[in-house]
């Protein structure tokens, strides 16, 4: 059975205030990671892509491999993915692109607007469950 494509429209998705620890490398034409991976924390996620705070500033096109550490998102996969998320500890795979970055704190601290490019068809349909079931349980509070 063939699923429709996911389809990307500005502002469709929710936005959700959600702190996660990330992790992201620069990726260069060659496909190679650009050194050790740098840590942060997300401002917001949503279906197409994130916001995150960092010390360092990307410029528009600039591509990223991305990690964010999302415990239980697996759970909402397919049954073999559910099967291997044991571990508190898993993260979500996504490689995304620089939107916009600006300034925020003294020219110290930038938040920089990513748009998910790349990910994992499966993978991408659990995250937008798993962000559903979050914003419904957020609400019920």
């Amino acid at each position: 059975m063939d699923k429709d494509p996911v389809v990307f429209e500005p502002r469709k998705f929710l936005r959700i205030p959600k702190r996660v620890e990330i992790e992201l490398n620069e990726l260069s034409y060659s496909v190679e990671v650009s050194g050790a991976a740098e840590k942060g924390f997300s401002k917001n996620i949503s279906f197409q892509g994130i916001c995150f705070s960092h010390s360092n500033t990307y410029s528009p096109g600039v591509v990223l491999m991305l990690k964010l550490f999302l415990p239980g998102w697996r759970s909402y996969g397919r049954l073999f993915s559910k099967v291997f998320d044991m571990t508190s500890a898993s993260f979500f795979s996504a490689i995304g692109e620089v939107v916009w970055c600006r300034k925020v704190m003294d020219n110290s601290i930038y938040e920089i607007g990513i748009k998910f490019v790349n990910i994992d068809e499966d993978d991408h349909l659990a995250f937008g469950q798993y962000l559903e079931k979050y914003e419904n349980n957020k609400e019920r509070r």
